[in-house]
């Protein structure tokens, strides 16, 4: 069996969509959302 390491680091979401991380947090790869999730709005009715 391998063994997988995962690195956990924190960021502001500016710096997540703008891909400026500071030098010292290790970020790689992308934020992706589903074409599915992206119209949809939340109505008074969703929140009661």
């Amino acid at each position: 069996m391998s063994e997988n390491n995962i690195e956990v680091a924190s960021c502001t979401v500016s710096e997540l969509f703008s891909g400026k991380i500071d030098k010292n947090k290790n970020i790689k790869g992308e934020l992706v959302i589903p074409e599915y999730q992206r119209p949809y709005v939340w109505a008074e009715k969703e929140l009661e």
